[in-house]
């Protein structure tokens, strides 16, 4: 899996790699739910900060190595933590510790369809919202979000508000299911709340047909 990550970096979201390349030199990446960091590292080399979040421990483990490897931990700072739309203690629910695996989530064993999965292991984990790890933490304001956790991204974004509504905020991209109508209706009028506008909804052409063709990331611009 993490050499699938990495041998298809060029082709699995194109249009990821096209807005990282957007950014200014010194802008500040979230990325939330890096797995083992390919658009961290991505945007690292693009000569941007990155805060990089992953509760999954496996996968926690091969963000550090790939850091270390690539010699960029003045670039990127990498935490074992999970966001929802509350800060609490919880469980993380994985599908599979494979390394390089997704699709598993935070407080519920539901998947990104928000249907029940059976869980093969279920890791201790600490949840915060992205406003209150703004106010406990004070870390660098994002200048752009990047949301890919399969499954709660609307919590998430209802846990940023007034995040997202600052005007350092200059873009967010969140994988969003547009066949769920009531959590992407939600995700959508939380972004719409802020200020954000959608500039762009897509996926490779390879998801067309697939049981992930209703998975679009979708990319909002500040005003």
């Amino acid at each position: 899996l993490p050499l699938y990550r990495a041998n298809t970096l060029l082709t699995k979201e194109p249009e990821t790699l096209e807005w990282i390349e957007s950014f200014d030199k010194d802008d500040v990446l979230w990325d939330i739910g890096s797995n083992v960091g390919i658009y961290s590292l991505y945007a690292s080399l693009h000569g941007n900060r990155v805060l990089a979040f992953e509760p999954a421990p496996g996968n926690y483990y091969l963000l550090s190595r790939n850091i270390e490897i690539n010699d960029s931990d003045e670039k990127i700072s990498a935490y074992c933590i999970a966001f929802s739309d509350s800060t609490r203690l919880e469980a993380f629910y994985m599908q599979s510790t494979d390394l390089g695996g997704a699709l598993n989530n935070l407080g519920e064993a539901t998947d990104w369809q928000g249907e029940e999965f059976d869980h093969s292991f279920k890791q201790a984990a600490v949840g915060y919202t992205i406003d209150d790890f703004m106010d406990n933490f004070a870390p660098s304001c994002p200048n752009h979000l990047k949301i890919d956790v399969d499954g709660i991204e609307n919590k998430i974004l209802k846990g940023g508000k007034r995040v997202l509504s600052d005007d350092r905020v200059k873009s967010v991209l969140v994988e969003l299911d547009t066949g769920r109508t009531e959590t992407y209706a939600e995700a959508m009028q939380v972004l719409s709340q802020a200020g954000l506008q959608l500039a762009e909804k897509k996926h490779a052409p390879e998801f067309d047909g697939s049981k992930y063709s209703s998975l679009y990331n979708h990319i909002f611009a500040g005003p």
